[in-house]
């Protein structure tokens, strides 16, 4: 039986983003075995995904990459494919001694790959991951739902623990009418991409209160006062759960929500994943190549902002065209979701 190897991608958004080229893989070689490598905090995720038959830990560091190297080789793969465009990412397929090792180009790795695959520069940022497995790219809109795995019962167990942060007993949210918002205040590429705290908080108090939800509030462990700060904001039934998720419990709390409010994240594709609506605010980066897949979702952004794909970490002018989306704009698009939802 024919194995392929694949040197998964570093990050949340990033991860979710391959989920439908892979399904695709599956559907037209039912019978190749896939084995992928992926850092610790997207493990957690590819559990819940049926497409692979096998995880690779990445930890860094010399000695890390030779065990890595060896338990690769040892696991016999016909070929690689390699997600990432870094140097680093084409090492270790090469490390491992896979005789077929596929990718893009740049980034010196000529010497280190046996086919250089054409990434086209069009289209959704999902679509590069049918290029890079060379499948062709579907001619139906990307559909990001039904490819993660989540056990009712687990995700019931996950549910209860997120209640019990609220502390002293208490059911949480309480009242409920139309279950819980999820403001995810963060993003891995720092304050280019995040929408100021106040107006989260702003934005899902005033929905909150006016629905009767609960606020669940979610993030990264560097993103704990971060949270903090949106919740210190929100009257009402609140809870901040930032630090005290991986990546598959952070897909059943957004599973459980009605919409989600969110920054152009990993959350906020995670959130598309298992069919939560997401009001997304974007900067400067482009929705058509980056914003959340499936239907109704709201994006929100300042109109007559320049788009750009390579944002530094530190933008003043994605943090300026964050600033320019009004709260005003949030919450009407979150009503908008809701009165949807209320008619399913």
């Amino acid at each position: 039986m024919e194995r392929l190897f694949i040197r998964g991608v570093n990050w949340l958004g990033d991860s979710v983003m391959t989920l439908p080229a892979l399904a695709a893989f599956r559907t037209a070689y039912p019978g190749v075995r896939i084995g992928l490598a992926a850092p610790a905090g997207v493990i957690p995720l590819w559990r819940l995904c049926p497409y692979v038959d096998g995880l690779f830990l990445l930890e860094k560091g010399l000695r890390a990459e030779w065990r890595m190297a060896r338990a690769i080789r040892a696991w016999q793969p016909d070929r690689a494919v390699v997600f990432p465009n870094s140097f680093r990412s084409a090492w270790l397929p090469f490390l491992a001694g896979v005789k077929e090792r596929i990718g893009s180009a740049g980034r010196f790795r000529r010497l280190l790959l046996t086919r250089i695959v054409a990434v086209a520069p069009s289209g959704h940022h999902a679509l590069r991951y049918y290029d890079l497995l060379e499948l062709p790219r579907p001619a139906e809109r990307l559909e990001i739902r039904g490819h993660l795995r989540l056990d009712p019962e687990w995700c019931r167990q996950v549910i209860e623990r997120v209640r019990g942060v609220a502390g002293e007993g208490k059911a949480f949210p309480s009242p409920v009418r139309e279950g819980w918002l999820a403001v995810l205040p963060g993003a891995a590429r720092g304050v280019s991409k995040c929408w100021p705290a106040d107006r989260f908080a702003a934005a899902a108090g005033r929905v909150a209160a006016a629905r009767e939800m609960g606020v669940v509030i979610a993030g990264s462990s560097s993103e704990v006062a971060l949270c903090r700060t949106v919740a210190e904001g929100i009257q009402g039934p609140v809870v901040s759960v930032a630090g005290r998720t991986n990546a598959a419990e952070l897909a059943a709390v957004l599973a459980a929500a009605r919409v989600v409010l969110c920054n152009d994240s990993g959350g906020m594709h995670l959130a598309a994943a298992v069919g939560t609506p997401v009001v997304a605010l974007f900067g400067v980066t482009d929705p058509a190549r980056t914003g959340p897949l499936g239907d109704g979702h709201r994006v929100v952004m300042a109109p007559g902002v320049r788009r750009s794909e390579a944002v530094a970490r530190r933008s003043e002018a994605a943090r300026a065209a964050l600033e320019a989306v009004p709260v005003e704009a949030a919450v009407q698009a979150l009503e908008a979701i809701l009165d949807a939802r209320g008619k399913e």
